[in-house]
């Protein structure tokens, strides 16, 4: 994959390094720096002012990572839409002004409406009106508009390189590694370590909450050294297992490092939002440890694109990160280097602790117990279901009191569900995909408390449902289309591949 021109920041020489590398036909090429070295874009909020926003105003928020104290005379906060035609200097320009010691945040204040409370004092002010989903924001070495947009009207190498920081979010076509997920009106990205961290990846870099405005006279974070990378993994060319990445805890040890794995495609979940936009990789069986505390498993981030299938022997070039504590590579190489097949891993429920399901993160697995619906309260916002073993769970207090009793049945019950997700990250999926006999939901095709399905096999996963409402949490998304499975009990295997699994669920009477 491409490495694009990379620079440092604008009070040093640029330096241009071009690679000699692929791009497959039709792919939109992101920007590529070296990792900032001061000023970042740390919060982007683009709902102030509108139905159900916290904020009358949108607002960007820029952070000092550095070490020394930087003059911000002469920048500009610079805007254009997600992937329209207009230029960033065609949007009105926030010219900034002052300086920004190590640690301290200054404010940019756009445009709004009359719902929320006010920001906080801003240190700048402008009438930029971003929109609430996606977006491009660009911190600018220049009072003058960029007469270009990154998308339609590709940044020169000149104009790039007036780019101190660049952050599309949502379906943004201009961004640093990948983009930022989709924002709300509730919601806001943040620049993880409270703006400290800084890989060149929108995606991994930020974290979406809700907004946090904060002015130069906010408490300061200055930013440590960052570490040396821990030298855990081999550098790239040489291949690194999977289970070296994932570790023994819930965060890795390769961080910040790039790598290079080789596995098989699991779940395939490819494609722009709402899709997860990537797909999951297990190591191979020959290649697997005997440390029942490492996964196997890895998410891999593919931006947009499309590039295999399940099955699929495949090694990934890239750099490890955790988003929203889910392990993953943001992929800049992919190579199909075969095909094969591989079994689900069991999971037994109830589990033995919290964090049992962090050894699975990532990979394919199968509950063979019959697992029962428990809740369905998010299923037509997020397109999800809760699922017990053997039974549905009892609210505490409708069998005890509140108290010790009550507590300890909580605490089972929280050892004995697990989320069943369908593949996409968006809200009110149409249609809804979890209806009885593999068909979706309807008015004749229902799903009730009690349903059940036995021999669940899926992707074992730690993310989120698409916004910020649905929790992180570990999830089994279904491998395969869940939408044609003809009637059956159970599952049936489709492919002699890795399993193309269909979801079905058995009424209550079945």
């Amino acid at each position: 994959m491409p490495e694009m021109f990379r620079w440092t920041r604008h009070w040093v020489s640029v330096l241009l390094v071009v690679a000699c590398t692929f791009i497959p036909f039709g792919t939109t090429v992101p920007i590529v720096r070296a990792i900032s070295a001061d000023l970042v874009i740390s919060q982007v909020y683009g709902g102030g002012g509108s139905s159900g926003a916290p904020y009358t105003n949108d607002f960007v928020e820029i952070f000092n990572r550095g070490t020394t104290t930087v003059s911000l005379n002469g920048l500009s906060i610079q805007y254009a839409s997600a992937t329209g035609t207009g230029n960033f200097g065609s949007n009105p320009i926030v010219l900034l002004s002052g300086s920004l010691a190590p640690g301290q945040y200054y404010l940019v204040q756009l445009a709004g409406g009359t719902t929320g409370s006010p920001l906080p004092t801003p240190d700048a002010s402008g009438s930029i009106n971003a929109s609430a989903s996606a977006g491009k924001f660009a911190l600018v070495n220049s009072t003058n508009g960029l007469a270009c947009n990154g998308g339609s009207t590709p940044c020169s190498s000149a104009q790039q390189a007036l780019i101190i920081d660049l952050v599309g979010y949502g379906n943004a076509n201009f961004f640093e590694g990948a983009p930022a997920p989709s924002l709300s009106n509730t919601t806001a990205a943040f620049r993880n370590g409270n703006g400290c961290v800084d890989t060149d990846n929108n995606a991994s870099d930020f974290s979406i909450g809700a907004p946090n405005p904060r002015n130069s006279s906010s408490p300061t974070n200055p930013c440590s050294t960052p570490p040396p990378m821990s030298g855990n993994c081999p550098d790239v060319p040489n291949l690194t297992l999977i289970h070296i990445i994932q570790g023994t805890t819930d965060i890795s040890p390769c961080v910040n490092e790039e790598v290079l794995i080789e596995g098989i495609v699991i779940g395939d979940f490819e494609g722009p939002t709402p899709n997860l936009r990537g797909f999951y990789v297990q190591e191979e069986v020959a290649d697997q440890d005997d440390n029942p505390l490492t996964s196997e498993g890895i998410f891999v981030f593919n931006g947009n694109n499309n590039n295999v299938s399940l099955g699929d022997i495949v090694r990934v070039r890239g750099l490890v990160s955790e988003f929203q504590g889910q392990t993953q590579i943001s992929a800049v190489q992919i190579t199909v280097v075969g095909n094969g097949t591989l079994d689900p891993t069991d999971v037994v429920m109830p589990f033995p602790n919290p964090d049992y399901l962090e050894r699975f993160e990532g990979m394919l697995v199968r509950f063979p117990m019959k697992l029962v619906v428990t809740e369905h309260f998010q299923l037509g916002r997020f397109g999800q279901v809760v699922m017990s073993a053997a039974d549905r769970l009892y609210q505490p207090t409708s069998l005890y009191p509140p108290g010790p009793l009550a507590q300890a049945l909580q605490a089972a019950n929280d050892l004995n569900r697990i989320i069943v997700d369908d593949n996409l990250q968006n809200q009110n999926p149409d249609p809804i995909l979890f209806g009885r006999g593999g068909n979706p939901l309807s008015a004749t095709n229902t799903l009730r408390g009690g349903d059940s399905v036995t021999g669940l096999i899926g992707v074992m996963t730690y993310t989120w449902s698409g916004n910020a409402a649905s929790g992180n949490a570990y999830r089994v998304r279904p491998v395969g289309d869940l939408s044609d499975l003809s009637p059956g009990v159970g599952y049936q295997t489709l492919s002699q591949k890795i399993p193309d699994q269909r979801h079905h669920l058995t009424s209550v009477a079945a």
